[in-house]
């Protein structure tokens, strides 16, 4: 290529000279001109000329080359990047089911204790507080998100958002009838369905903490997720009331309609 350019620049030296001096350098008398010329060439004199040009020709492959440089260098930061968050992810989701086996004990530790409330409701207070939830898990599904793609974060911060708000819910009741405000028959059964939709949520995600065959990226949960998980952590028709058994069913009705 560089070769090539030089070629061209050479012929359209010697055109234009001989253009301008009326002579071609074959001829004995114009041979000495020409070649001083050609050597004016060649020793770049005739920058003198094209100062401003040449210096902006110069400005702009500098600005090309930094530009090639700054892209290469973006280009190894993003590759950096990804190695980083496939690393983080992979060592996330290796822990991933511990936590989530903990978060299932969890949910049925507070479904046991809402079966209890429900069944001393009469009392008019709560017999005791509710579990508490360890933060620490929480932030191991929060370290999923932070190094997942777009696409897989949903379920996990589905699954934070309920656990949170579900926590508050259940500190707040007891808070409340500690003084003397404690929750009614249809609070009680918001906190079951909560309780089985995050034992839903969480089943959801077992698959892929698991690194299951086919389970490629983490799922929301469908209704017959929902059923398993109210049958699983103590919700039976045989284990609740038959009132708390229809309020269970208009909730989950509701929330999740069938087709």
């Amino acid at each position: 290529m560089g070769l090539t350019i030089a070629t061209v620049w050479a012929a359209l030296a010697a055109f234009y000279a001989v253009k301008r001096y009326a002579c071609s350098p074959l001829q004995f008398e114009c041979r000495e001109e020409f070649w001083r010329r050609f050597e004016d060439f060649i020793l770049l004199q005739w920058l003198d000329a094209w100062q401003t040009l040449t210096s902006g020709v110069l400005a702009l492959a500098a600005a090309a080359v930094g530009a090639w440089f700054l892209s290469k260098q973006i280009g190894l930061a993003d590759r950096h990047e990804t190695d980083r968050i496939a690393r983080g992810h992979a060592s996330a989701r290796a822990a991933l089911s511990f936590n989530l086996d903990y978060l299932w004990r969890h949910e049925e530790s507070v479904a046991a204790w809402l079966r209890e409330q429900l069944t001393h409701i009469s009392l008019g207070t709560l017999t005791s507080a509710p579990p508490c939830l360890d933060q620490q898990m929480v932030a191991s599904l929060e370290r999923m998100i932070a190094n997942s793609s777009k696409l897989e974060v949903e379920p996990y911060a589905e699954l934070i958002s309920l656990l949170q708000v579900q926590s508050a819910r259940l500190h707040g009741h007891w808070a409340g009838s500690l003084s003397g405000e404690p929750p009614g028959l249809a609070e009680l059964l918001d906190r079951c369905y909560d309780a089985i939709e995050a034992a839903a949520r969480i089943n959801a995600l077992f698959p892929y903490a698991r690194f299951s065959a086919g389970a490629d990226c983490p799922r929301t949960p469908e209704r017959s997720d929902i059923t398993n998980a109210r049958s699983t952590i103590g919700f039976r028709e045989h284990q609740v009331s038959p009132h708390t058994t229809a309020g269970l069913n208009a909730r989950i009705d509701r929330r999740w309609p069938t087709a």
